[in-house]
């Protein structure tokens, strides 16, 4: 998880590549393109992962998991009976690393990473990749005798390349939350509650899976933030990057993407007004 390919990069490529060329073969196929603003947006929400954080935090509870259960502690084998200290390690060990080749995975079912071979050299074995497919449906737009048809496909490539997003942002929370031995209080100091209420809360990330708001992990802005009308304080429970990305018209809901001038909803209501 230390190489060039990280989720800034992903998103970078996403944002800069394939927006464009999604939009480019959307203006062939449909009258009013909106699947590369879906690709954006999941842009913007992979570029808050840190992948360099969530490695050394991994690193260390592998380190935690090498000192040992606290003694007395049971592994629930056995039904009360000896336990073993090397077997406990080396299962703690193993939970610990699999969750970093989960991710791992994800990220390859996402992007390729920049040593694979390209599929055009039939060096590799692994299929296409999420972003890969993607340019690969575009591409097609341009040449064909269905449009419709065309279209549908790239779709439903747009449509994996935000489930393949999706599932690496669920394994890289489930990674940073990750502690030695379930972060038992013998053996793991506990999160600082006063660091944790200081982390933004990143609604504009949407909600996670269990349907909360989701939190980028970011602390909050040192000095606030004031609304630029009124003064007051604002938005407070954000940190500066989700910050930007509130709408400012109704200073509520998310922007549309990170430079547009209005959110969906403000969106709709100028274009209803202008009908009028």
């Amino acid at each position: 998880m230390t190489s060039q390919r990280t989720p800034q990069t992903i998103a970078a490529h996403m944002t800069h590549m394939l927006a464009p060329t999604v939009r480019a073969a959307e203006a062939l196929t449909q009258p009013s393109p909106t699947l590369h603003r879906r690709i954006i947006g999941t842009a913007v929400t992979l570029a808050h992962i840190d992948l360099f954080t969530i490695a050394a935090d991994l690193a260390d509870a592998r380190a935690c998991a090498l000192d040992g259960r606290p003694r007395g502690e049971s592994s629930g084998r056995g039904g009360g009976g000896a336990t073993s200290t090397t077997e406990d390690v080396g299962t703690e060990l193993w939970r610990i690393r699999d969750i970093g080749l989960q991710l791992d995975e994800a990220i390859d079912k996402l992007h390729p990473d920049p040593s694979w071979p390209t599929i055009s050299s039939g060096l590799r074995e692994r299929t296409a990749c999420a972003t890969e497919h993607v340019l690969a449906a575009a591409a097609a737009c341009f040449a064909t005798l269905n449009p419709e048809r065309a279209y549908d496909d790239l779709a439903d490539a747009v449509d994996g390349l935000c489930v393949a997003a999706t599932e690496v942002r669920r394994l890289a929370t489930i990674a940073a939350k990750t502690r030695a031995w379930r972060a038992t209080p013998e053996s793991v100091d506990p999160p600082d509650d006063t660091l944790e209420a200081a982390r933004c809360t990143s609604w504009p990330l949407g909600m996670d899976r269990n349907g909360k708001p989701a939190r980028c992990g970011n602390y909050r802005g040192e000095h606030g933030h004031r609304h630029p009308i009124t003064g007051s304080a604002h938005h407070d429970d954000l940190c500066d990057d989700c910050y930007r990305m509130v709408c400012p018209q109704c200073w509520s809901r998310v922007r549309r993407t990170p430079n547009a001038r209005d959110c969906m909803a403000c969106e709709i209501r100028t274009r209803r007004g202008r009908a009028a």
